[in-house]
């Protein structure tokens, strides 16, 4: 950023250089003391000789304190040397002098005083910087974002946080950058880019049994003589999607490619196609926890910016839809990079320009809301964001700690250093904390892994929480967030509907629950013993009531689907009670329930010749009624296909 105000600011000598030359030539001038001296000050400052330049355009204004080019390039000399006081009272002397002077001297006074924080005085020079004629739309598009910001640092006194910053050790931080950051749900798996002279590769590092990281290695087989400069991680570790450029398959300068790991091997990158990739630069793909949205950047067009945050959505088939902007709120005039959707499937990290932030490109976070539009973008702070550039971040599954790039510069604030650090977040801009489950489907009969779809629902909103299709194994990664209670269903081609169910205290205090197999029977199942009726773990009925409680409608709703898609099928739903109390209760409590369930799912349209309804009471206990989790798996509907 500072190096883009000093070519600004030198360009002062070709204006000057105009300003003295207007005017009609009528005969040549005797060339005066002032100008000789101002002339062997502009001669010295381009030799590198500053000491001198001083000097002589000093002499140049002694000798004629109305001289407006040698205030001008004076102030342009000190600004260069980062003296801004003296840069700022030489350009303001000169605007006095000269006041329909360019507008590039207005916004480089405003410059000099953003640098020397004084930002109600910065503010004041941008302004007046728009309110100059002839003004080019670069430098309007500067000063409004440069007003904005220090308008922006006035009002925000109390973001001037000093959080504690920990460096990577040699393990990970090497003599080169390393940037852009991934991590996996568990915290175990690190990659990240790192630039040795000008070749991008990805480097990826594991934690030991001892939480310590292990020595970055080379991704050897995602890498190439090409660039592959960012790259991200799924949830499980299963997928990577990443940015190759300049690659013989690719339609633009640089695609998006997955690749995936199976028994420890990474396969062959794969295009994600023309849905994504278009005739221009895609790049830094975030994954959600489910992998069925995929955030990038693209500078496209038809965007609000020149670089914006796009997706895409991926349907059942596995193919990504076509690109969809995610939008104004998100989205600025200015360029936004490396989006990062949380494991809690809702915030939103990214970098920007185009909002109010402290100078350069800052981070930000937004949240989803129920309505899936995005929250208005918090900045991260100024413990976290400067005024230069932070971008590309990767956050704790608990969200509470970033990992990003800090930049190190040397006394003439020339960048030496580019390491990762790991920063806790300030309270307002975390994410949510989640925690995963490792979900298993396997066949009934056999116990062999099952290739299908898990969906979680949040009951509190009866919003989809996440759709995972199982790997090889049956094995699904599942998020889920601290706090919430989830269905957990599984609604697959030739097999019972059959369900879960997690309540998640907010105080949970691991980011692992223990992992759990759904086990699912056939539809036509030829074997009598092990057909058994199927509890529905998501159904819940006020206390001591057979009304429905309204969370209960999502599992129910499900079940009524299923029997939409198998009309042949015909079902008995049995209610079952704890021993608590005597049968002249529990009996009749537990029929009244099952008939609940009976009328909502005629309500939802099924025939009521499929189906039939008993209660048990506490007849046909599954746990131990000598505990209140035992009395609790007690306490349940299920529902068994009749021949």
């Amino acid at each position: 950023m500072r190096l883009l105000l000093i070519l600004i600011s030198v360009l002062f000598f070709g204006l000057s250089q105009v300003s003295a030359q207007s005017g009609k030539k009528k005969k040549p001038k005797v060339e005066t003391a002032a100008q000789k001296h101002w002339k062997s000050g502009i001669k010295a400052r381009k030799e590198g000789k500053t000491s001198d330049a001083i000097l002589d355009f000093e002499k140049a204004i002694k000798s004629d304190p109305k001289l407006v080019v040698a205030y001008f390039d004076l102030g342009a000399v000190y600004f260069k040397l980062d003296s801004f006081q003296l840069a700022v009272q030489n350009f303001k002397t000169g605007l006095a002098l000269k006041k329909d002077a360019t507008p590039s001297i207005h916004f480089t006074v405003g410059q000099a005083y953003w640098e020397q924080n004084m930002y109600d005085s910065a503010a004041v020079w941008f302004e007046k910087t728009l309110n100059q004629p002839e003004l080019s739309t670069n430098l309007a598009h500067k000063a409004r974002k440069f007003k904005r910001d220090a308008l922006f640092y006035l009002s925000n006194p109390k973001m001037e946080a000093d959080l504690s910053w920990n460096k990577f050790g040699e393990a990970i931080n090497s003599e080169h950058p390393e940037y852009l950051p991934t991590l996996t749900a568990d915290g175990k798996t690190l990659i990240f880019t790192r630039r040795i002279q000008q070749q991008e590769d990805f480097y990826i590092t594991y934690k030991d049994e001892q939480g310590k990281w292990e020595s970055a290695a080379s991704l050897e087989s995602l890498n190439s003589p090409n660039n592959e400069g960012a790259i991200c991680i799924s949830a499980d570790g299963k997928k990577i999607i990443f940015a190759l450029c300049n690659d013989k398959e690719g339609f633009g300068g640089c695609d998006l490619y997955e690749v995936v790991e199976k028994e420890g091997i990474w396969g062959y990158p794969v295009n994600l196609g023309q849905n994504v990739n278009g005739n221009s630069w895609d790049s830094q793909p975030s994954l959600s926890p489910d992998g069925n949205t995929l955030y990038f950047v693209s500078n496209r067009p038809d965007g609000f910016g020149d670089n914006d945050i796009w997706f895409s959505l991926r349907s059942a088939d596995g193919k990504w839809g076509k690109a969809q902007n995610a939008g104004s709120i998100i989205n600025s005039d200015g360029n936004e990079l490396t989006p990062l959707i949380h494991f809690d499937g809702q915030t939103l990290y990214f970098s920007s320009e185009g909002h109010a932030g402290f100078g350069g490109f800052d981070l930000f976070m937004s949240s989803k809301q129920v309505d899936k539009k995005w929250s208005i973008p918090i900045n991260l702070g100024s413990g976290i964001n400067s005024k230069g550039d932070e971008s590309g971040l990767a956050v704790s599954i608990d969200g509470k700690t970033a990992i990003l790039t800090r930049l190190e510069e040397d006394n003439s604030q020339n960048i030496v250093k580019a390491d990762l650090y790991t920063v806790q977040l300030p309270e307002e801009v975390k994410a949510k904390p989640a925690s995963y489950s490792k979900i298993y489907l396997k066949a009934q009969l056999d116990s062999l892994p099952i290739s299908g779809v898990i969906e979680v629902i949040d009951l509190l909103t009866g919003m989809q929480a996440g759709k995972y299709m199982t790997n090889d194994s049956g094995e699904a990664l599942v998020l889920l967030q601290k706090g919430l209670k989830y269905a957990v269903q599984s609604s697959n081609p030739g097999y019972m509907f059959a369900s879960l169910h997690f309540d998640i205290p907010a105080d949970y205090n691991k980011d692992d629950i223990p992992s759990v197999t759904l086990f699912l029977q056939p539809i036509k199942d030829t074997s009598a013993a092990a057909a058994k009726p199927v509890v529905l773990n998501n159904v819940f009925y006020e206390t001591g009531s057979a009304s429905l409680q309204k969370i209960s409608h999502f599992e129910l709703d499900k079940l009524s689907t299923f029997l939409k898609e198998n009309p042949a099928v015909k079902v008995r739903i049995n209610g079952h009670t704890d021993n608590v109390g005597g049968d002249n209760v529990n009996l009749p409590l537990s029929q009244a329930r099952a008939k609940s369930v009976y009328d909502y799912l005629i309500k939802l349209g099924i025939d009521a010749s499929r189906m039939q309804f008993k209660g048990f009471g506490s007849s046909k206990p599954i746990a131990d009624n000598n505990s209140e989790s035992g009395r609790a798996q007690n306490r349940r509907t299920e529902y068994e296909i009749l021949d």
